[in-house]
């Protein structure tokens, strides 16, 4: 049973500290959030539970001892169906200790097969271009949102309107989007679909639920849109080297990370470049002569 106040209102937030997870309650779904790896402690993932059709849960967390403890003490019994977002060790690292524990049916984007180099258990199944799954009573459609990784899916319980994002829409930060296996094009057409996607809330793969679906998603967006506006605002000013057209647009970044914002801007590059507005020579990019940019229309 779910943590309650007396007056049976639902707690919005438990911790656990023996364990270190933290669950919030939400219309019918948990959010249980899990401590990170041991070279990553500070960056907590989420993974939620429904106790419809068995027991539901999506995305197992890493597969360490710390984060598989806190995700048993979490849940009320082992699960009947696991259905996995992305194959991002944060997300599926614990996809073996499942297996070990109970006879869960098992669900990934086996399109991400490649970025793991962890095998999968025994008995996984993909989607397969699967558009629902029906587990009883409960009616999930299976959304491929590539962009993050070339699988990445969502997950819409159909009942309650929750949309449960992985890694596409984060309750904290924004979401990393880069090559080899992220593609900013196919992440950018994955949030515009997701607007219209039916959803009443969103259950992020990080940070807290969120009760503003399209908001958030118009929030990440934006964030893009702008990025992608400054690194063409870098090449008219005749910035063509990523390296340095980080320094421009990521100044208040942490020099540390400027390795990864550079392969992010390289995203934004390839984008660009496959709509015909940026070329480059060697390494150094430039605007397409004759483009016209809509944003300065």
């Amino acid at each position: 049973m779910a943590p309650s106040h007396s007056d049976g209102t639902p707690l919005t937030v438990v911790f656990y500290r023996a364990v270190d997870a933290i669950i919030e309650e939400y219309q019918g779904i948990r959010r249980i959030s899990l401590p990170g790896s041991t070279l990553k402690r500070g960056e907590r993932v989420n993974v939620f539970w429904s106790d419809r059709a068995g027991g539901i849960l999506c995305d197992v967390g890493w597969d360490t001892d710390e984060s598989f403890a806190a995700l048993r003490a979490a849940l009320p019994h082992a699960p009947a169906h696991v259905l996995v977002t992305h194959l991002h060790p944060d997300h599926s690292g614990a996809l073996e200790r499942i297996r070990r524990w109970c006879d869960a049916e098992i669900r990934v984007p086996l399109e991400d097969a490649s970025i793991t180099s962890a095998p999968l258990p025994t008995g996984v199944r993909g989607f397969h271009g699967e558009q629902a799954l029906q587990l009883e009573d409960v009616r999930i459609e299976i959304l491929h949102t590539p962009g993050h990784t070339p699988g990445h899916r969502c997950f819409l319980f159909a009942e309650n309107g929750a949309l449960v994002t992985g890694d596409m829409v984060l309750g904290e930060g924004t979401t990393w989007v880069g090559p080899p296996h992220g593609d900013m094009r196919d992440y950018m057409d994955s949030l515009e679909r997701l607007r219209h996607a039916g959803h009443r809330f969103l259950c992020p793969g990080h940070g807290t639920i969120q009760p503003d679906p399209v908001e958030k998603i118009d929030e990440f967006i934006a964030h893009r849109r702008l990025r992608e506006q400054q690194v063409l605002d870098a090449l008219r000013e005749g910035i063509g080297d990523p390296a340095e057209i980080v320094k421009r647009n990521y100044s208040e970044t942490p020099a540390y990370l400027h390795a990864l914002a550079e392969i992010v801007v390289r995203s934004h590059l390839a984008k660009l470049q496959h709509e015909g507005r940026v070329d480059c020579r060697g390494d150094i990019w430039h605007p397409v002569a004759g483009v016209v940019d809509a944003s300065r229309v």
